[in-house]
């Protein structure tokens, strides 16, 4: 928020606004592992439905600026990821890191990959 002594304060354009969202910030199998059974996967399993705070997806970025996205990495949890946003969203750019499989898109996200890429 800004203030000007004219006008008073306001809020910034949303479209103007830079936003960076981790849509996955796990390793390259994400947590929790389905055979673990360390604190960390247990815990992140959670309880009565709820996940745990450990919970996490593999990796992926996006980066909103001047009414344009970019996606760093595309792994298998980034559909995921997009579908938790407020709204629909097609990146104007992709970005892959390196190619490992968790950074890239694979399986039944085919039909993604080619609108993506």
């Amino acid at each position: 928020m800004t203030d000007d002594s004219v006008t008073g304060p306001h809020l910034p354009d949303p479209a103007q606004t830079d936003t960076l969202t981790l849509l996955g910030t796990g390793d390259s199998k994400g947590v929790p592992r389905f055979w673990c059974a360390c604190p960390v996967c247990t815990e992140a399993r959670g309880v009565d439905g709820q996940p745990g705070v450990n919970r996490r997806t593999r990796t992926a970025t996006l980066l909103r600026s001047g009414g344009q996205s970019a996606l760093l990495d595309a792994g298998p949890d980034t559909h995921a990821g997009l579908a938790r946003l407020s709204g629909p969203l097609v990146p104007d750019a992709v970005f892959i890191s390196h190619a490992h499989n968790d950074h890239l898109l694979r399986g039944n996200s085919r039909r993604v990959r080619a609108e993506l890429l």
